[in-house]
């Protein structure tokens, strides 16, 4: 069986393949809570400060770091709350610790340390508490809270699993808070994500373009998962508005959050929509950014 393999990279796909990612039946209860696998990776969804030398490998990237039975027991949790998040048996914290701006950054308003992690004020990944999100697809999008600010530029940085640099755009920004999304580009000479591999992303507002120490960055993980053919198939006879929930419970939290904003992009009065966005983010903790402007950079 190939989740035999020892790799941690490897764990997840082995586990959608198999088919233990699949929330077969969705109850309507259930819409829109994401289910996240156990992987035991370091979080930092709210900002950072000044790098201190490279953001650290998973733990036991190289070796077994979970035992797989812990994994199909995170997968198999008592039923939870409509529309809340189940945190993952792992030992990680069920609270972000976002740390706050500090002052004399590019950021407007910054916010102390013991700010709430979801501050709208602050730089906020839109992750699940672990900083870790699985995709099907080779070129996914991802969403940050961008406070008001007057950065210079916004960059992202994607990195593969051997810590080698493989993508890397800034773009300028106006500088008004709200959710900013990047799609990684099929036309930019980059290849698709590969299955099975885990990356790293690291975002930042640049306030000082001659001095990169003084950049507020979040820093995450992204692994593109082959989805198991019991997935495929709910996907396609599903309504359009019923996939993002199928992703979530399946564990596919980039998935799950882009269907719902191309779907509120096509129609920001959709209120089922704006709702299945609002009961999303909550899963995780995100409830206070929900309704920030939905942007796009890319």
């Amino acid at each position: 069986m190939c989740c035999d393999r020892p790799r941690l990279i490897r764990i997840a796909a082995c586990l959608a393949t198999s088919g233990l990612w699949l929330n077969s039946s969705l109850p309507s209860a259930l819409a829109q809570q994401y289910v996240p696998p156990d992987l035991g990776l370091p979080e930092r969804l709210g900002d950072g400060g000044t790098r201190l030398g490279n953001f650290a490998r998973p733990p036991g990237a190289d070796a077994p770091a979970i035992e797989l039975p812990q994994l199909e027991q995170q997968r198999s949790p008592a039923q939870p709350a409509p529309g809340r998040y189940t945190p993952p048996a792992s030992g990680l914290p069920g609270r972000r610790e976002a740390g706050g701006t500090r002052s004399g950054s590019c950021v407007n308003n910054p916010q102390p340390d013991d700010s709430q992690p979801d501050n709208p004020q602050n730089l906020v990944a839109l992750m699940p508490l672990d900083n870790y999100g699985g995709t099907v697809t080779g070129y996914p999008t991802l969403f940050w809270q961008v406070p008001s600010n007057q950065a210079a530029a916004i960059e992202l940085i994607l990195f593969d699993e051997a810590d080698n640099e493989i993508y890397r755009t800034q773009l300028q920004i106006t500088g008004e808070a709200g959710i900013v999304s990047l799609t990684l580009p099929a036309h930019a000479g980059m290849p698709p994500l590969e299955v099975g591999e885990l990356y790293r992303w690291s975002f930042s507002l640049i306030c000082d373009s001659g001095d990169r120490s003084a950049d507020v960055y979040t820093e995450g993980w992204i692994q593109r998962v082959e989805p198991a053919p019991d997935l495929v198939a709910q996907l396609e006879a599903a309504a359009e508005s019923d996939r993002p929930a199928i992703y979530a419970a399946a564990g596919f939290w980039h998935d799950a959050l882009s269907a719902i904003a191309e779907q509120r992009r096509a129609d920001p009065e959709d209120a089922a929509a704006n709702a299945r966005w609002r009961n999303l983010l909550e899963s995780v903790g995100l409830g206070a950014i929900a309704d920030e402007p939905l942007d796009h950079a890319d």
